[in-house]
């Protein structure tokens, strides 16, 4: 297996290697040819390790007025089909959200937490919300989905990593699911404010929001269901999810990355 750190499900078989990163290399062979964005709207993008609380921070300011939130993970700029169709992709949207009347387009893909390069270079004033979450609850989490703890602990790993880099650069906000939840009202202005949009705290309460719960993708319905509810502080569900020995084992692994980033000792 090789780890391919744009895919969702990031081991891959090897068989797959030469297909992949070929299909890359031709595809991104005209990027040095794709000129950036001229347009007046700002754009932020929500990034981080899956099950983190990313979808839960992009619904609520989505429902912001003046941010256009589209209501799936685009993925635009991961590097699978190169630049030039970024562009082309992520430009229908900017002028969905013009048409719209919006003033900020705000994305949420949390793979997108290793594409900021390839984002700046196509937006170069583009931001960034890096959404973080323990260690023990986001692999409990992800482990439901996936079944295999070293797979998650890797994943955790690798993402949070990506979120440490982008982190030290500009244009970048650390937002952790502990305080989306124990503390929203504060840490979603402050979000709201760093995007460049106004607050208003009717955005928290339960309602409607620009992800579907109708849509074919499972994972996607299922958040889409829960982040139309109120917020609300949530507790360590990680302790029915996993053994001592788990817990234990996601503590050790990623002790180094989450003292980082202020979790643990």
């Amino acid at each position: 297996m090789w780890v391919d750190r744009y895919a969702v499900e990031h081991r891959r078989p090897w068989h797959e290697w030469a297909r992949v990163r070929t299909r890359r290399l031709i595809r991104g062979l005209p990027d040095a040819l794709v000129t950036p964005f001229e347009t007046n709207l700002d754009t932020a993008f929500v990034v981080g390790c899956g099950h983190s609380g990313t979808t839960l921070l992009a619904a609520k300011l989505g429902r912001l007025a003046g941010c256009f939130l589209p209501g799936w993970e685009t993925g635009a700029f991961l590097p699978d089909r190169g630049l030039y169709w970024s562009k082309a992709a992520f430009g229908t949207i900017l002028r969905t959200a013009e048409a719209a009347g919006g003033r900020v387009v705000l994305e949420k893909t949390p793979k997108h937490v290793h594409c900021a390069a390839r984002i700046r270079r196509l937006l170069p004033r583009a931001k960034f919300l890096v959404v973080v979450r323990n260690p023990v609850d986001t692999c409990g989490s992800l482990l439901q989905r996936f079944g295999d703890l070293q797979a998650v602990i890797e994943r955790w790993n690798m993402d949070n990593a990506a979120a440490l880099s982008l982190l030290d650069g500009p244009a970048s906000l650390l937002v952790r699911y502990e305080d989306l939840t124990a503390r929203a009202e504060g840490t979603f202005a402050q979000a709201a404010a760093f995007i460049g949009l106004d607050w208003d705290p009717a955005a928290l309460g339960p309602g409607t929001t620009a992800f579907s719960t109708d849509s074919p993708d499972r994972n996607m319905a299922l958040r889409a269901a829960q982040v139309a509810r109120g917020v609300h502080a949530a507790a360590e569900g990680w302790r029915d999810r996993l053994s001592a020995a788990q817990s234990g084992q996601i503590e050790n692994d990623t002790a180094a990355i989450a003292r980082r980033l202020g979790y643990g000792t």
